[in-house]
C-alpha cells in the first residue's frame, strides 16, 4: 500500500520526525511525507520521500478558519474547556469578565469578528458559510491536489486541535478522491479543548480509552473507527536506557545537573510561570537546602516569554532550560526521570511526570487574581483532567500552607532509588507506537484485497 503522511505545523515536525516515527514507518510501508512551504527536515535518511504540495487559497484559509471559529461557539456546551474557550473569545464584556480563566485561552478578536461569530454559528447561517466552504474547497483545493495525492491508499493527518483549516481540508480531500484517512491525536488535550472535527476521517489513532471517549462525546464521530495506539512521547520511558538529566542553558551551552533539583516545567500561556517560580523559590527558602537547585523549562511554544536575565538574578539557583537544544524531541526525558518533585500547572508534563513515576505537584490556589475561572474548575471539570485526582503520586495544594507542607513532606521522603515508569493507560496506553500504526494499516490492507 502507499501511504501519505501529511506535516503542517511545527509541533508535529517534533512529534513525528524528529521522534523517528516518519523514518521508521517508512522502513515498513511505501510512504511519502507531504508538505506545505518549506521542507520540514532535512536530516533525515534520504531513503523518506518528501513531497511539497500546493499552498491552500488564502481565501479558503479565511472562510475555513471562521467556519472552526463559528463552530467553537456554536458547540461549545459540549465541554466544559470548550465553552470556557468561546465565551472568553467571542463572548460580551460581561461573558468575557465572568469566564476569565487562569489558562489564557481566548484569540485576539475585535468587536466585529466576535460579533459575526456569533452571527454566523446560527443554522442557517452557519450552513450557508459551510457550503461556501464547500465550494472553494471543490474549485481551489480538489483539481490543484489531485494529482499530488494520486496513488495513495491512507492518508494519514495528525491532528493538533487547532483553529485552523488543514486538518479538515486534508480528511474533505482525502474522502472526495475515495482515500482511507487516519487521524493521529498529537497531544493529551487535543480531543477535547480548543476546536470541534467537522469532517469524519475513516480511522482515528488515540493515546488511550479517554480519548476514545472524547471522539464520541465532544466530536460526535460515530462512524469513525477508532485505535488505541499510545504516543511516541512516553515510548522512551518505557523502553529507552535511562541518561544523566542535561539542561540547555540560554547561551546554547548545556550543563549536566548533578545536585537534587525541583523540575518546573511552564504552561503553553506562560501567563502564571514567574508566580509559580516565585512560590517555589520561598518554598525552597524556607527548606534551607542550599543544595536544592531549580530547573525552569518554559513550554516550547509558550505565549509569555519571561524575563531570563532579571529571572536568573533574582533566583540564583534557578537553571533555565531553554537552549536550542531544549526542543529537541526527547530532551525532557532524563529532565523528568530524574527530578526531586516535578512542578507545574496542568501541562502534558503533569502526565509524564506520572508515567516517569515522579511525584508530581500543581498548586490549585496559584495564579492571576483576575482570572475568575480557576486551576481548583479545571480539574474538576475539563474532559481531560477529571479523574486525575485519583492518580497516584500527584499532589494539588489548595493554599499555600499546604504546598509548603507538600514540598518539605515529599523532599525528605525522598531517597536515592530511582523513579519507576508506571502504566496509566486509560489515558494513554503503553505501546510500541511506530508497531501500532504498522498494524492500523496491515488491518487496512487485508481489506483492501
Amino acid at each position: 500500500m502507499n501511504i501519505g503522511f501529511v506535516i503542517y505545523s511545527k509541533s508535529q515536525i517534533n512529534s513525528f520526525i524528529r521522534s523517528g516515527i516518519i523514518e521508521d514507518l517508512s522502513s515498513l510501508v511505501n510512504l511519502t511525507v507531504f508538505y506545505q512551504g518549506s521542507k520540514p527536515s532535512d536530516n533525515l535518511s534520504p531513503s523518506i520521500k518528501f513531497k511539497k504540495l500546493p499552498r491552500f487559497s488564502l481565501l479558503l484559509r479565511k472562510i475555513s478558519s471562521l467556519v472552526q471559529m463559528a463552530a467553537l461557539w456554536k458547540y461549545k456546551e459540549r465541554s466544559m474547556n470548550q465553552t470556557v474557550r468561546a465565551y472568553a473569545s467571542f463572548g460580551s464584556r460581561a461573558q468575557r469578565k465572568q469566564w476569565n480563566c487562569v489558562v489564557v485561552s481566548e484569540m485576539n478578536i475585535n468587536l466585529m469578528k466576535r460579533l459575526s461569530v456569533r452571527l454566523l454559528s446560527q443554522s442557517p447561517l452557519f450552513n450557508l458559510l459551510k457550503f461556501i466552504e464547500f465550494i472553494l474547497r471543490f474549485v481551489f483545493t480538489r483539481v490543484k491536489f489531485k494529482e499530488h495525492l494520486k496513488g495513495i491508499d491512507i492518508l494519514i493527518v495528525p491532528f493538533s486541535g487547532h483553529v485552523a483549516m488543514d486538518f479538515g481540508t486534508y480528511i474533505w480531500l482525502a474522502r472526495k478522491m475515495q482515500i482511507r484517512s487516519l487521524a493521529l491525536q498529537e497531544n493529551w488535550d487535543n480531543l477535547s479543548t480548543k476546536t470541534f472535527i467537522l469532517e469524519e476521517p475513516d480511522l482515528f489513532g488515540v493515546w488511550g480509552e479517554q480519548s476514545r471517549g472524547h471522539v464520541r462525546a465532544v466530536h460526535k464521530l460515530f462512524n469513525t473507527k477508532t485505535y488505541i495506539v499510545g504516543s511516541p512521547r512516553f515510548d522512551p520511558y518505557y523502553y529507552q536506557t535511562r541518561k544523566p538529566p542535561v539542561v540547555s542553558l540560554l547561551n546554547n551551552s548545556e550543563i549536566e545537573v548533578v545536585d537534587p533539583y525541583i523540575l518546573m516545567a511552564g504552561t503553553g500561556d506562560g501567563a502564571d510561570d514567574a508566580l509559580l517560580i516565585e512560590e517555589i523559590h520561598q518554598a525552597i527558602k524556607s527548606l534551607e537546602n542550599t543544595k536544592l537547585k531549580l530547573v525552569y523549562r518554559p513550554h516550547p511554544q509558550t505565549r509569555t516569554i519571561q524575563d531570563y536575565d532579571n529571572m536568573q538574578i533574582k533566583y540564583p539557583q534557578i537553571l533555565i532550560d531553554a537552549g536550542t537544544s531544549a526542543n529537541n524531541f526527547g530532551h525532557q526525558i532524563p529532565l523528568v526521570q530524574n527530578c526531586s518533585l516535578l512542578i507545574n500547572h496542568f501541562s502534558t508534563l503533569t502526565l509524564e511526570g506520572l508515567i516517569a513515576g515522579v511525584t508530581v505537584v500543581v498548586p490549585l490556589y496559584i495564579g492571576r487574581m483576575s482570572a475568575r475561572y480557576r486551576y481548583s474548575h479545571i480539574v474538576n471539570e475539563w474532559h481531560h483532567m477529571m479523574g486525575v485526582g485519583l492518580l497516584d503520586r500527584l499532589i494539588m495544594p489548595k493554599t499555600r500552607e499546604e504546598f509548603d507542607r507538600s514540598l518539605r513532606i515529599e523532599l525528605v521522603k525522598k531517597d536515592n532509588k530511582l523513579n519507576s515508569p508506571t502504566e496509566i493507560n486509560w489515558i494513554c496506553q503503553k505501546s510500541n507506537y511506530i508497531n501500532e500504526l504498522f498494524k492500523i494499516i496491515q488491518s487496512e490492507s487485508t481489506k483492501s484485497i
